[in-house]
């Protein structure tokens, strides 16, 4: 059996609309994967009432599978062919033990739980929600879906700089000079 784990940007929706593209999707529990899970635009979206709303459970895992990190210049090129300065930190991040944990437990979790992986941004392919599709399907063979803004899904696909780095069974974003 296939192990499904969907992904969804919160964006400017309302509560109910959200809700119901959760159900929709039987949803059961939402993984918050925000930095910072607060939004002045959106308060409904902040962690305080997620937390009591009882239509879905509720675990804030931001602070380890959460974006906005900072380059971990240990790693060498490591990923350098991701262009983008917040994607390659976030895939520097990826390294950590911590982080492998987290997915670790991610996966372990879709198997009795139907989940979301939740951001704020709309749309997966400007947001960190990407990397970690990558290393769901890249490295844990897990089958994502985006929830996108209209309700429809996308299956994700691998990003073709991925790569699975076998001595720590993650993935890397070298640059085509990289040697792995």
């Amino acid at each position: 059996m296939v192990q499904l784990i969907y992904t969804i940007g919160h964006s400017s929706h309302d509560f109910e609309t959200f809700s119901s593209l959760l159900k929709r999707y039987d949803i059961e529990l939402i993984i918050d994967i925000r930095r910072s899970p607060r939004s002045t635009r959106y308060p409904h979206f902040n962690i305080d009432r997620l937390e009591r709303t009882c239509l879905f459970r509720y675990s804030f895992q931001g602070d380890i599978l959460g974006g906005r990190r900072r380059r971990r210049k240990s790693l060498g090129d490591l990923n350098d062919g991701l262009i983008d300065s917040d994607l390659h930190a976030y895939a520097d991040h990826m390294q950590r033990k911590e982080f492998q944990q987290a997915v670790n437990d991610l996966v372990s979790q879709c198997s009795s739980s139907t989940l979301v992986l939740m951001c704020s941004e709309n749309n997966p392919e400007e947001c960190h929600r990407l990397l970690l599709a990558d290393c769901l399907c890249l490295v844990h063979h897990v089958q994502v879906l985006h929830i996108l803004f209209n309700g429809e899904t996308r299956e994700h696909q691998i990003n073709s700089m991925a790569k699975l780095n076998e001595h720590s069974n993650t993935n890397i974003y070298p640059s085509n000079n990289s040697v792995i």
